[in-house]
């Protein structure tokens, strides 16, 4: 892992995430008393850990390689994966940019150097399911730092599955370009297809 290599202003921590920080992280996803999955309401809200404010104040908060791996280790030490928290999801701030060839989504090199299969795989094999933000706009909440997969929906679609990502976590944010009633109806398409990934 790259030692201290971020943006300016935005220092990578050196130190292991502790363990009653992780237990501090910990809350629900998505709404309090129901999550939207797919088109439906889920049985209970999905249980586990998101990035978005856990380490820092909202826009400066980058989550990368080592602490999500830690995280989901100390969910299986401290018993919280055996109590049904069983979901780590990544927010904003993951992905910088876009391939110019590809067009595809390119995870941080400093964040994440070996990209991000590697750490969802690691959270797949401690137990739990993975999660990962996109915004429906053309930017994600961010300020404009990362873009957002509008015009790209079914591209993102495919890497998200390639990576074996379990859900994906979308907002409204960026440019809007299009009517909401226009984007809606691209993901309730994308959303009737048979990817392996699900939308939220």
């Amino acid at each position: 892992m790259p030692k201290n290599e971020s943006r300016p202003g935005l220092p990578l921590p050196e130190k292991p995430i502790s363990m009653a920080r992780a237990r501090a992280a910990v809350a629900l996803l998505l709404r309090a008393a129901a999550a939207y999955d797919n088109g439906g309401y889920a049985a209970r809200p999905p249980l586990g850990w998101q990035s978005w404010c856990a380490v820092g104040s909202c826009g400066t908060d980058h989550c990368f390689d080592r602490q999500i791996r830690e995280t989901a280790d100390a969910m299986v030490a401290n018993g919280m994966l055996a109590k049904g928290y069983e979901w780590i999801v990544l927010d904003d701030c993951w992905h910088p940019t876009r391939d110019d060839a590809s067009g595809d989504l390119v995870p941080s090199p400093t964040f994440f150097p070996d990209g991000l299969r590697p750490v969802i795989d690691y959270v797949h094999a401690r137990g739990f399911k993975f999660g990962l933000y996109t915004s429906v706009g053309t930017e994600t909440c961010h300020g404009g730092w990362s873009p957002g997969s509008y015009g790209h929906y079914e591209r993102d679609a495919r890497l998200f599955a390639a990576w074996a990502v379990d859900w994906v976590k979308m907002d409204w944010c960026g440019d809007e370009r299009g009517s909401k009633r226009e984007r809606n109806s691209q993901l309730q398409r994308l959303r009737s297809r048979p990817f392996s990934t699900r939308f939220g």
